[in-house]
């Protein structure tokens, strides 16, 4: 029994680590898809944060690592011609676009 206690414990822990590992990746790796397009053009711009982002989601869903939010699963029962990776990357993009915005970046 204290091993069945032990070992669920254990899993949870792994499962919260490689949860915060994935996010980790994730801002990091937006980041990386961010500096260079900002240093090839010489400005900051919302529409480098949405490409990032939208990058990210897309390629994110397409592997499986994480989830469409916002979007309820009977929507891509409801419309299968309507790939999943897309609508990530309109989502993910959308919401890094409006977080620039907020912050004062423009076009």
């Amino acid at each position: 029994m204290r091993f069945l206690r032990w070992y669920k414990t254990k899993c949870a822990c792994l499962a919260r680590f490689k949860r915060k590992v994935t996010y980790t990746t994730f801002i990091y790796t937006y980041h990386i898809l961010q500096c260079p397009m900002e240093a090839i053009h010489g400005r900051s711009s919302l529409l480098h944060n949405v490409i990032s982002a939208g990058t990210l989601g897309y390629l994110g869903i397409a592997s499986g690592r994480i989830g469409v939010p916002f979007v309820p699963q009977e929507f891509f029962m409801a419309y299968p011609q309507v790939p999943p990776p897309m609508v990530g990357f309109l989502v993910y993009g959308i919401m890094a676009g409006a977080f620039a915005g907020f912050g004062g970046k423009s076009l």
